[in-house]
Parts: C-alpha cells; structure tokens; sequence
C-alpha cells in the first residue's frame, strides 16, 4: 500500500515522529533525509533514495516495504548529523493521508 503519492515533496520535509520504536525521539520535529526502499522485504538488497524525483521514479513510498530516514531538528531549526530509521506511519506527514 502506498502511503505517498509519488509527486508530493518528500525529501527536506519537517514533521513529527510519533512512533515508539525512538522514544527519545516521539513528539519531537525531525527532517526527513531519505527513503530506504524495499528494506523491510529485502534487508541486503535496496536503495536509498535521496531526491524526491528519485521516489517518485520508484513509485513513491510505500509503508509495508520502505523505512525513512531522520534527523531530529535542534530548536535553531538546524537538523543533527545523527539519523535514525523511521515506519513510514511513524511520521505524522504520512498518517494524515
């Protein structure tokens, strides 16, 4: 099921995190740096896309096979070098389609 359609702005955009897999992280705002596409069906075998017309070459994200990667966003609006690994419906972006 895809979660996104593939032309809308992805790469860049600031949102919520409100999973649980990253408590320190819930609540909190966090830039989304890339889409890892099919790794959650093939953990040896998929790419990382950074660039919003390179998911929508792949056909947008889909939330049973792609995680997102994320930093969280400091107070100043700068975003911090450490990322983590996000469900696509653990971003508030996404749960509101």
């Amino acid at each position: 099921m895809s979660a996104v359609m593939p032309t809308m702005k992805i790469i860049g955009t600031v949102t919520t995190y409100t999973g649980s897999d990253h408590p320190y992280l819930r609540g909190h705002r966090v830039v989304i740096i890339a889409i890892h596409k099919g790794v959650l069906v093939s953990p040896d075998d998929y790419s990382i896309l950074r660039d919003d017309l390179e998911i929508a070459a792949a056909g947008g994200v889909d939330d049973e096979v792609d995680l997102v990667e994320i930093a969280p966003v400091h107070a100043d609006g700068r975003a911090s070098w450490v990322t983590s690994d996000a469900k696509v419906i653990d971003l508030e972006m996404f749960r509101a389609r």
